[in-house]
Order: C-alpha cells, then sequence, then structure tokens
C-alpha cells in the first residue's frame, strides 16, 4: 500500500496525470438550515461565462435577484442581476455572460456560485451558496 501511495505521489509530482483530472465535475448546493433551498441540475462553464440549471426546492415560490460566480479563476465581475420567478419544483436556467474565466481549455475550475433570492411573501433577500468544478470549454 505505501509503494502504491509513493508511485501515485510521483505521478501527480512530475504531472504526468493532474489529479484535478480524475475527479468527476459537479455542481451542488449543500442543504443549509431549512430544506433544500436549490438543486442543480445542469451547468457549463466557458472562458465568459457561466451557466447553471437550478430546481426551486424551497417549496415556495421564490423570485430570483442576482447570481454571481466568483473564484481563484475568475478575474472581475461574474454576475446577473435579474428578476426571474420560480414555483416550487420549477427548473430555471441561470448565467453571467461577463466573465472572464482563465485556465486552459478542458482544465477544470472551481467557482463558488451565490444566488440571492427572496420569498414571493418576503422582502428579505437570502443567498444560496453553492459550487461548481466543471472543465472549462472554450
Amino acid at each position: 500500500p505505501i509503494l502504491f501511495l509513493m508511485i501515485l505521489g510521483g505521478i501527480a509530482y512530475f504531472e504526468v496525470v493532474q489529479p484535478s483530472t480524475l475527479l468527476p465535475e459537479q455542481c451542488a448546493f449543500p442543504v443549509q438550515f431549512a430544506p433544500v433551498q436549490f438543486a442543480c441540475t445542469d451547468f457549463e462553464v466557458t472562458t465568459t461565462s457561466v451557466s447553471v440549471m437550478l430546481v426551486n426546492g424551497a417549496g415556495k415560490n421564490v423570485t430570483i435577484e442576482r447570481i454571481a460566480f466568483s473564484g481563484a479563476t475568475v478575474s472581475g465581475p461574474c454576475s446577473q442581476e435579474l428578476d426571474s420567478f420560480a414555483q416550487p419544483g420549477e427548473t430555471i436556467k441561470l448565467g453571467a455572460s461577463n466573465c472572464k474565466i482563465s485556465k486552459g481549455d478542458g482544465e477544470k475550475v472551481k467557482i463558488r456560485a451565490d444566488v440571492n433570492y427572496r420569498y414571493e411573501d418576503s422582502l428579505i433577500t437570502r443567498t444560496s451558496q453553492g459550487g461548481i468544478f466543471a472543465a472549462l470549454r472554450g
């Protein structure tokens, strides 16, 4: 077992194989204090845009006011002001196209997503945080 770990470490150190290429792409919005607010069903990351398909899991009608993406590979603003309505269980596509994401084509990037929303019967804006780990597409 130790020899196996040493071989894997050597392969990663000499960049024969990038460890991030072995990890699957994913998009997740962790469960917060209440029921699941949003579930991510699809996503895409390019050098100039990020988009996600989210399901409203809040059990109430919500208005999504803003989505913002950030991370070590994202430079400058990468957000979109919105006024998108979603009923419980409805899937909605959100994204920003004013992004500058730097990595090589096909390399994987880690991006944080912040969704500002409010319930239909409330004036309080809430934030749900999620993350995307995806291969960058040209």
